[in-house]
């Protein structure tokens, strides 16, 4: 009966032990090592550094954290933290070559936690990743390039070595373009040429540069010849209840587009274009009511200017037809929206009515639907590039296609045929 009694005592005096000090009677059992996940990770890292996050994860809490720094077998760095049986903590580690004086090469970071359980599981990860300085080596191949304000541009450039994950046109501060590779235009070569459309704003840029992120994260910026053309937009007076038609359907044209907008340069699966005509009007029995760039005035001194071409239907309704060849991306609120490939879109709004289902591929001139002048008296088309609105003029434009598009795809397809 005694042995009983001192056994139980034991017993409770153990569990009240592993209470105090290893966090519950989960402790005696947990066999499951704590978790080591890489939040922030980098394969390559340049001169501007780069910060590996792992978050550390265990049910009876996390007892010990220790990272080490390794350049082949020679330890660098060393840190322990204590995590205090918390259940979750994020492991921060700054790597700055600069800074730490590290050379080029291959390195190591290893991360072992230990849980607090009786049994101090253990896990420990290996993370490699190399130190790099090499810079993209890029060059422009095309060099005709006259914007205008609200326009677009096609730059065509070539990649000379491996060193880039990715490049944009980046005009002024928020307006990135990828690049996309030539076979998007219809171009096969061996070579690494790639192309960017790029618009700027109804207003004057301040930079309009090509740039590059290489794979060690670090931005380089190529600047490339262009001129920038003035708009020269006019302003119209229009009554308040017009005033207010138009501008509740330009929100609702830039609300649509704005979903396509980078907030910074990456690489993307972009759709194949081929523009090799003139875009039409998407409203087939309506008025030019007012045009992309266009300023607007009310009677009571409101002001707007146009990112999109306003029609006004001049009989009972009208069909809405497709400006060029592409696909049926989205419908939504009577908002239609057509993917031509490389970035470009329409948005037309309202729709009253769709007779194409979605993501059905459309050709130019093809009904897709009507709008009744009982559900609007206005109808919105805007033509927008990685969800900025573009100037509908150019595109309706056979020349100015010839001129800005298909003449330099020509050239690069006779250019590359020659190496």
């Amino acid at each position: 009966m005694r042995r009983i009694y001192l056994f139980t005592l034991s017993l409770f005096l153990a569990l009240g032990l592993a209470h105090l000090s290893f966090g519950g009677l989960h402790s005696f059992f947990d066999i499951y090592p704590p978790e080591v996940v890489p939040e922030s990770y980098a394969k390559f890292v340049g001169l501007n550094g780069f910060e590996f996050v792992y978050r550390i994860e265990d049910a009876s809490g996390i007892g010990k954290i220790r990272y080490q720094l390794f350049q082949g077998k020679r330890k660098l760095n060393e840190k322990v933290i204590d995590a205090k049986r918390s259940r979750t903590t994020r492991v921060k580690l700054r790597i700055d070559p600069q800074k730490d004086f590290l050379r080029q090469g291959s390195y190591l970071i290893r991360v072992s936690a230990f849980d607090s359980s009786i049994r101090a599981n253990r896990s420990v990860k290996d993370f490699e990743f190399y130190i790099d300085f090499t810079k993209p080596r890029i060059t422009p191949i095309t060099n005709m390039h006259n914007v205008r304000q609200g326009g677009v541009e096609l730059l065509f450039y070539e990649v000379l070595n491996d060193a880039s994950l990715c490049e944009c046109v980046l005009v002024d501060k928020g307006r990135f373009f990828p690049g996309m590779p030539a076979s998007n235009f219809g171009i096969q070569t061996k070579k690494a040429i790639k192309g960017s459309f790029f618009s700027l704003d109804i207003s004057s840029p301040s930079k309009v540069v090509l740039v590059s992120y290489a794979k060690n994260f670090d931005l380089y910026a190529y600047r490339f010849p262009y001129l920038v053309l003035n708009l020269k937009p006019r302003l119209t007076r229009v009554s308040n209840l017009a005033f207010r038609k138009v501008n509740a359907i330009s929100k609702v044209l830039s609300f649509s587009s704005s979903s396509f907008k980078f907030e910074d340069c990456e690489s993307v699966a972009v759709e194949p274009c081929n523009f090799n005509s003139s875009f039409i009007k998407p409203v087939s029995k309506g008025t030019y009511y007012a045009t992309f760039g266009q300023g607007l005035y009310s009677e009571i001194g409101n002001e707007i200017y146009l990112n999109a071409d306003i029609f006004v239907i001049n009989q009972t309704s009208s069909d809405i037809v497709s400006p060029f060849d592409g696909f049926i991306e989205d419908y939504d609120n009577q908002t239609l929206v057509i993917n031509y490939g490389c970035g470009f879109r329409s948005h037309i709004y309202p729709v009253e009515y769709l007779q194409v289902p979605v993501r059905s591929k459309v050709k130019k001139n093809q009904v897709l639907g009507f709008t009744s002048n009982l559900t609007s008296d206005f109808i919105g088309h805007q033509i927008s590039l990685w969800g900025h609105p573009v100037n509908n003029r150019e595109w309706e434009d056979l020349r100015w296609v010839e001129d800005h598009v298909v003449k330099k795809v020509s050239f690069i397809k006779d250019l590359v045929a020659t190496k």
